[in-house]
C-alpha cells in the first residue's frame, strides 16, 4: 500500500475533524503503514546478500530474515487488526454524525417554516 494518500489527506482531516480518537487511530494506521514499507524495502533490497555472501555471513543473514520476516508478519497483524476493528467502528460513528441533523440546521429550518 502506498501511504502517500494517508500523508496528504490526514493533515487536512486534523483541520476539520474533532475526534481525537479517530485522528489518532489514522496516525497510527499510517506510521504502520509506512513502517511495514520500510521492512518490505529492506527485505528486497538485501534479499540477494544470502546468496551472495558465504561461510558465516550467510547464516547470519539467514538468522536476520527470519526475524525480519517475523517483524514483517507482527506489521500486517496490527494493520490488520486496525483496519478491521478499531477503525471500522470509529468511521462509522464519525460518518453518522456528519450525517445527523445539527442543531443550527434544525433552527434554521424552524425559522423558515421548513418541515423536513
Amino acid at each position: 500500500m502506498d501511504p502517500a494518500l494517508l500523508d496528504a489527506l490526514l493533515p487536512r482531516l486534523v483541520l476539520i475533524c474533532r475526534d481525537a480518537h479517530l485522528l489518532h487511530e489514522l496516525n497510527q494506521f499510517r506510521y504502520q503503514v509506512h513502517h511495514l514499507n520500510r521492512k518490505v524495502d529492506y527485505w528486497f533490497s538485501h534479499a540477494d546478500e544470502g546468496l551472495v555472501e558465504a561461510g558465516i555471513a550467510s547464516v547470519f543473514w539467514q538468522q536476520r530474515r527470519g526475524v525480519l520476516m517475523n517483524s514483517i508478519r507482527e506489521s500486517i497483524a496490527l494493520l490488520r487488526r486496525s483496519s478491521q476493528e478499531r477503525l471500522p467502528p470509529l468511521l462509522e460513528r464519525r460518518l453518522a454524525a456528519l450525517a445527523a441533523p445539527t442543531a443550527v440546521k434544525v433552527r434554521v429550518r424552524r425559522l423558515l417554516g421548513w418541515r423536513n
